[in-house]
């Protein structure tokens, strides 16, 4: 028997499992399924299938499901779904559809907010599915998965209706000691505060308002992940748009989104605050704060938080939760032999690893994160342009090739990057890829000391190193 992890989100839910260990596509060879449904009377369209009409038939799109996850009547039911939960589960289905033949039971990592009343109806849609379910776990205790310095260990997540600030308490258990929603200031709001400077732009700079038309809201929509993506190696993103017979050109720049997005960031820093305060922490007392990737991939926002006093950020790789909790569950011992399902607020925690002296090994990672990676006697700086490891040079698998032009990478590399202040690497095309032994596949975030393992014949390694001089190489 086999198990896999559900991360559930309806910014996109994430599914991992296999071996090794990875994400699994589910929905349109994507590893996520954002919670968006169209209702028609014979059909019902889920998933990435119903975003990307979100805007074109904004009156029939439902993407509450998740969120309020109940068996309150729809106000407008059909046949296929007539409450929130029918809906859900036909979302549930279409994916157990595509990841059923990587494993029979599941564990889940959900949003903190969810009640026992909500966790009782996923493990009705399971037992409906026929797929046993072995356990829950809240998203923030599911994602953490070092000790860090200090008692208290915050945890920041962003859906598609809510933001969520988590307070975890580290002892010998790691368990949830408070919560805190955002409503009504989650992706879709930040969506359209983003579309909505963006049309602006346009405005100023071409006279054409593409929000006049429903096919260019639904198009800047649609590209609102890829000008997110540029935003994180460039100060701004260049865009552009059709109309007809015209072609319409315009910019948008971190700072302006940054600037929209002004009264959330202030409520969250409040919230922040707030949730120092609750725990009656001392001002100088220094506190991690973890970070979905989700927020992660916020422009700007990683930046903004690290202004404020005594906070570290720390950026989380995609899956976290869903990884996490199949950690949690996955300790070897037969399926057969676990109790029903529970739901799992604590998990064992490792004092030992924590509050380090300053003269430590581990805090001397913490001050000084990595600048280069280290291969052969030669280090290579990772700075803001991205670092292209690539095997299959002059047609030798184990001919390894590191430059900075992505655009010269073939098929089988690999891409150290920079995301706010700290490095991730990707894999694009080059299997068999280790992190400290442990086989990745999504993007995985680094840190200093890390070795990367690649999976050809010579078995390079590369390791993390941090220069204290500009001039060390």
């Amino acid at each position: 028997m086999k198990i896999l992890g559900i991360e559930l989100s309806d910014a996109g839910i994430l599914v991992a499992g296999s071996q090794p260990t990875r994400l699994l596509e589910v929905d349109q060879n994507a590893f996520t399924s954002p919670g968006y449904a169209l209702l028609k009377k014979k059909q019902v369209l889920i998933g990435r299938a119903a975003e990307g009409i979100a805007h074109l038939q904004p009156r029939k799109i439902l993407n509450h499901f998740w969120d309020q996850l109940g068996t309150e009547p729809l106000e407008h039911p059909v046949k296929l779904a007539r409450n929130q939960a029918e809906i859900a589960f036909i979302h549930l289905t279409q994916i157990w559809e595509q990841i059923s033949q990587f494993g029979d039971s599941i564990v889940m990592a959900v949003p903190d907010h969810y009640s026992r009343t909500q966790l009782g109806l996923l493990q009705g849609m399971a037992q409906e599915l026929g797929v046993r379910v072995l356990g829950y776990s809240p998203l923030s205790i599911a994602s953490a998965v070092n000790p860090e310095p200090g008692e208290f260990l915050f945890y920041l997540d962003i859906h598609l209706h809510r933001m969520e600030l988590t307070c975890l308490r580290q002892a010998e258990h790691l368990h949830l000691s408070d919560s805190m929603t955002l409503p009504g200031k989650g992706l879709l709001y930040w969506h359209k505060e983003w579309v909505e400077a963006i049309a602006s732009e346009f405005v100023h700079t071409t006279r054409f308002d593409p929000l006049h038309r429903a096919e260019t809201e639904q198009e800047l929509y649609h590209r609102l992940p890829k000008i997110a993506d540029d935003l994180k190696n460039s100060a701004t993103a260049r865009i552009e748009l059709s109309a007809g017979q015209s072609t319409y050109h315009s910019a948008i720049s971190v700072e302006q989104l940054l600037r929209k997005n002004a009264d959330c960031l202030n409520e969250l820093h409040r919230a922040i605050g707030q949730m120092q305060g609750q725990q009656e922490l001392a001002p100088e007392s220094p506190v991690v704060l973890l970070v979905s990737h989700r927020i992660a991939s916020l422009p700007g926002v990683i930046r903004n938080l690290s202004t404020l006093a005594n906070l570290h950020v720390r950026a989380l790789p995609e899956g976290a939760g869903a990884m996490g909790v199949l950690a949690q569950w996955d300790d070897g011992e037969p399926i057969e032999n676990k109790p029903a399902a529970v739901y799992k607020t604590s998990k064992p925690w490792y004092r030992n690893d924590m509050a380090e002296p300053e003269n430590t090994p581990g805090a001397r990672i913490e001050r000084h994160p990595p600048t280069h990676i280290l291969l052969d006697s030669m280090a290579y700086p990772v700075g803001e342009t991205p670092l292209i490891i690539e095997c299959g040079f002059h047609s030798s698998p184990n001919d390894i090739r590191i430059h900075y032009d992505l655009s010269s990478a073939g098929d089988n590399h690999w891409v150290v990057l920079r995301r706010e202040e700290q490095l991730f690497i990707e894999v694009r095309g080059g299997g068999g890829t280790t992190v400290n032994g442990q086989p990745i596949l999504a993007p995985a975030a680094l840190k200093r000391g890390d070795v990367i393992g690649l999976a050809v014949e010579a078995k390079p390694t590369f390791t993390l190193i941090a220069c204290l001089q500009n001039d060390e190489t």
